[in-house]
């Protein structure tokens, strides 16, 4: 599982929305794509949205959201071997009793719901998807 957190936001916005579009796609191009290996793994989202310029004038625009990623096995990994590390210092004892640990049931929950979700979204996409294929 990954834990997504939103780091950063940009705004493109032109009187048509195919240019607005383009904007954003060209920026995540150049900026998130272009530069991996300095930012790491990102994950982004377009939402396209309205763009106030003034109180009579709306424009088309999309916003682009950042998120960094982070590996939850990777997290739950290094949390266990600090509490053991901590264990062997202050107790002076190598052995562990894990199952009274608080992270894996609260991990195990997380997880749990997620795949709730996770099977909603599937099958209302899969839905839409295939209305859409039957439409046409």
């Amino acid at each position: 599982m990954k834990i997504v957190q939103k780091f950063h936001e940009e705004l493109f916005w032109a009187k048509e929305s195919k240019k607005a579009y383009l904007r954003a796609c060209r920026w995540i191009a150049e900026n998130v794509v272009g530069k991996l290996e300095e930012i790491g793994e990102t994950t982004y989202k377009i939402i396209k949205t309205k763009y106030k310029k003034d109180e009579e004038t709306k424009y088309p625009a999309f916003v682009v959201e950042l998120y960094c990623t982070i590996n939850e096995k990777e997290l739950r990994t290094d949390y266990c071997n600090l509490c053991k590390s901590f264990h062997r210092s202050v107790f002076i004892s190598t052995n562990f009793d894990c199952s009274k640990c608080n992270l894996i049931g609260y991990m195990e929950r997380v997880e749990g719901k997620v795949k709730i979700i996770q099977k909603r979204k599937k099958q209302k996409i899969d839905y839409l998807l295939d209305r859409e294929f039957r439409i046409k």
